[in-house]
């Protein structure tokens, strides 16, 4: 199935999956690879583990997500 290896193949060694042929990381494109694979109910092709460790990393004091850990929250 060519979804399901092409997004796999976006995970990050730290969880977090690519969006872009630059290598841009976003918790927007690891929600979009979670839903997409979540859907076709093939989450065991990933490291799912990684990749909420990634998004748990995002989360910021007041409660929002960051594109990356560490950064602000850009919209609510």
């Amino acid at each position: 199935m060519v979804l399901l290896s092409d997004v796999a193949s976006l995970q990050q060694s730290n969880g977090s999956f690519v969006g872009d042929q630059w290598g841009e990381v976003d918790t927007r494109f690891t929600y979009c690879a979670l839903l997409c694979l979540s859907i076709i109910g093939r989450t065991s092709a990933i490291d799912v583990n990684a990749a909420v460790h990634f998004i748990a990393k995002c989360k910021n004091f007041d409660g929002g997500f960051g594109c990356t850990p560490g950064e602000e929250v850009l919209c609510v």
